[in-house]
């Protein structure tokens, strides 16, 4: 089986380094791109990214500040640098960290670098601190990422585990799987969720403690199954330092919160249908065609407008091939062109485009109801229509002439 080698500390216990069990080399229940999967990293020893230096795992909040554990830090905060990449031997790009933030109470820190790193990633994509609270979470199962060592030293570099939220406390959630678990070296890593409001990847918490006695690869396979259904994994809430860690990283920056969103305010912008604005030190984004809104002004500023109130008999109408009708109280706009049909007025539904032809072509006829120059008929077919109605309207007249009174037939 896979194993990651990661350090995870928290009281009550001690700094050990041993393998997270169980890894999988890709993410599992939330999914990533590329460029988010570069803004997890790890922290080591100045020139030593391989295991010997490997210390715990980061997650870059933008191109120059991480997020990881205080305890990380426990002999100082001098001679780390932070790499990232999916190979825990081999960074794909390095940077010396300059400065670093300890919450006073809380396990958590927050990391400068010396230089930004998207530079060396150009799909570089910072993963977001969740919004929504986690209250919800409990038996959800959630992904976890670290980055470490194989039982036998080998560098295994950056891994993922799906845990099941077993418990959520007002610091912590607690974290069980049947066939993963995080142990001492995965410290600071974050805890993904997908986040309904951001509709995206975000850290709702991160790694800070676990049991002491991980289970080792050599172990029978009882013994590790014995410690799987007693493993508990403590992973720290971020909405309960979500504050501290915006005003920190605009801090280390020397910016103010807003410039680290690239000019981006709180209040935030419509750039045609998608919503931007910047919370805390992150710039976030919201499209609002997948809400079935529109990005426009509020009274509170541009936000995801949902359709306007309508009456259900204010009727259909056509611009061109695009028709607004009244549904639930909603106006609802369709693109018939994209269906290869067209609107109509009058018509709620789309309909073909032949269909719409033959209406725009109908004219009365003595009965009182239309005729239809062509229609929907197959090739031919509406020069067929055209002399059947001829010889209907010549029986007509024929009828006609005989039914009238004094006159007598023709012989």
């Amino acid at each position: 089986m896979l194993a990651l080698l990661v350090l995870l500390l928290a009281p009550p216990w001690g700094v050990r380094h041993d393998p997270i069990f169980a890894g999988d080399p890709t993410p599992g229940t939330v999914a990533l791109t590329p460029g988010e999967l570069a803004a997890v990293g790890w922290l080591h020893f100045a020139g030593q990214p391989g295991p010997d230096g490997h210390q715990c795992t980061v997650t870059l909040l933008t191109a120059r500040v991480a997020l990881t554990a205080g305890h990380c830090f426990a002999a100082g905060v001098d001679g780390f640098e932070v790499s990232v990449g999916p190979d825990g031997t081999a960074p794909l790009a390095t940077a010396a960290v300059v400065d670093a933030a300890l919450h006073p109470h809380d396990d958590v820190a927050l990391v400068l670098l010396d230089q930004p790193l998207d530079a060396a990633l150009p799909a570089f994509s910072p993963l977001p601190l969740a919004i929504t609270p986690p209250e919800g979470l409990l038996g959800h199962t959630l992904t976890a990422v670290g980055y470490g060592h194989q039982g036998d030293g080998v560098a295994a570099g950056r891994r993922f585990a799906d845990l099941n939220v077993g418990c959520v406390e007002p610091a912590f959630l607690l974290l069980d799987s049947p066939r993963q678990a995080l142990c001492k070296g995965d410290s600071g890593g974050p805890l993904l969720m997908l986040d309904p409001v951001l509709q995206r990847p975000a850290v709702v918490a991160i790694e800070v403690g676990g049991n002491r006695d991980c289970p080792d690869l050599a172990d029978t396979p009882e013994a590790i199954e014995v410690w799987l259904a007693t493993q508990k994994d403590w992973m720290l809430r971020v909405d309960r330092v979500r504050l501290w860690i915006e005003a920190e990283a605009a801090r280390l920056e020397g910016r103010g919160l807003g410039a680290l969103c690239g000019g981006l305010s709180e209040r935030g912008r419509c750039d045609g249908e998608i919503l931007r604005w910047c919370a805390g030190v992150l710039p976030l984004e919201r499209d609002c065609r997948l809400e079935g809104a529109t990005c426009g002004a509020t009274a509170t500023g541009p936000d995801c407008v949902p359709p306007a109130l309508c009456a259900a008999d204010e009727g259909v109408t056509c611009e061109g091939a695009i028709l607004r009708r009244c549904r639930g109280g909603r106006v609802e706009t369709v693109d018939c062109a994209a269906a290869g049909q067209t609107c109509t007025p009058g018509v709620s539904d789309c309909v073909p485009v032949c269909y719409a032809r033959s209406v725009a072509e109908a004219v009365p006829v003595a009965t009182g109801g239309a005729r239809f120059r062509g229609g929907c008929a197959a090739a031919g077919g509406g020069a067929a229509l055209g002399w059947g109605w001829a010889l209907l309207a010549f029986s007509l007249r024929r009828r006609r002439r005989r039914a009238r009174p004094g006159r007598p037939p023709r012989g």
